[in-house]
């Protein structure tokens, strides 16, 4: 899969794909998440996300892109671990996305939540429908935190202007909302066992699902061929 890698205000390499699947269309894939180094120590690290108390809307937003067209977004697989006590729920949201900018209230298109199961690797359902173009997603734990596996080596890289990687994180939204989080070499860097690029370090771990919703011109000869079957059955 074609790296996708954002430089400070400048698009550079951006790009989306679409592979069918038994299910329906994986509409965007990070890939599993890879271990890191943090604070020296080999750990598969995961980016608190929820009410830490302190810090109520404790968020990362994870920039996607969708391919040309209109989908119907029905899955979020977000690779995710429980680090105490349970959350009630599972919440997401998506904001529009303008090259790297930071996302806003303005910005939102769509959000949710839904009970947890008990089990992170289940299926979040949704049904949003979204155009091709570049997004935002942030999913976090209610009555709980949940951390967000990082380190997806499929993301969309966000780099600053020495080349380091960064992120969009948020400890109250909307004010004062997302902020830029880079965290020291010292604390978060590669593991040399891995093998994984460094860019990759702030991608969390997600796939989406969905479905195309055809156009007007596409419906018209569906129902066409509909008629024309009826017309076959009926002879």
């Amino acid at each position: 899969m074609q790296k996708r890698t954002w430089l400070v205000g400048v698009a550079a390499g951006a790009f989306a794909f679409c592979a069918s699947t038994a299910s329906g269309d994986v509409l965007y894939d990070t890939g599993a998440h890879q271990g890191v180094l943090f604070n020296g120590a080999p750990t598969n690290l995961g980016w608190t996300s929820g009410d830490t108390g302190a810090m109520p809307q404790r968020w990362t937003a994870q920039p996607f892109t969708l391919p040309d067209g209109l989908w119907n977004l029905d899955t979020i697989f977000a690779e995710f671990f429980v680090p105490a006590g349970l959350p009630t729920d599972i919440a997401w949201r998506i904001w529009n996305r303008t090259g790297s900018d930071a996302p806003g209230e303005a910005d939102e298109v769509a959000s949710g939540s839904v009970v947890y199961s008990g089990v992170p690797e289940d299926p979040l359902a949704v049904d949003v429908d979204l155009g091709g173009g570049d997004y935002y997603l942030t999913v976090y734990g209610i009555g709980n935190t949940i951390a967000w596996f990082t380190n997806a080596p499929d993301g969309i890289n966000f780099l600053d202007a020495d080349g380091n990687p960064w992120m969009w994180r948020s400890e109250s939204y909307p004010d004062p909302g997302f902020q830029f989080y880079q965290l020291s070499t010292d604390v978060l860097d590669v593991d040399p066992a891995v093998g994984s690029d460094p860019a990759d370090l702030y991608n969390a771990a997600f796939r989406l699902e969905g479905t195309l919703i055809p156009g007007p011109g596409v419906l018209a000869l569906l129902a066409i061929a509909g008629g024309l079957t009826r017309r076959r059955r009926r002879v």
